[in-house]
C-alpha cells in the first residue's frame, strides 16, 4: 500500500493486476509469460548436479527477502 492507493498483482497465475487509488478500483488481467520459470529450474538443476555456479548465493536471498520485506510493509502513521 502507498499513501494514495494499492497494486496487487500475481506473479505466476492469471490474477489480474488490480490498482486501487481515490476510491477506483482497476482490474488488468493479462496471460502470464510463457517458461517465465524455466531459466531459473534450469539453473538450480545444473548447480545440485555439479554443473554450475548456486544461482542464488545465501548472501544474495537474504538480501532479496529484505528488500522484499520492506517494500510490502505498511506504512505507518506518524
Amino acid at each position: 500500500a502507498g499513501s494514495d492507493g494499492t497494486i496487487t498483482f500475481s506473479i505466476f497465475d492469471r490474477t489480474p493486476m488490480i490498482l486501487e487509488a481515490k476510491g477506483t478500483r482497476t482490474e488488468i488481467a493479462f496471460d502470464p509469460l510463457p517458461h517465465v520459470q524455466q531459466p531459473m529450474i534450469d539453473a538450480v538443476v545444473r548447480y545440485f548436479r555439479g554443473e554450475g555456479p548456486n544461482p542464488c548465493p545465501l548472501a544474495e536471498a537474504i538480501e532479496t527477502m529484505e528488500w522484499m520485506d520492506a517494500f510490502t510493509q505498511r506504512r505507518k502513521s506518524a
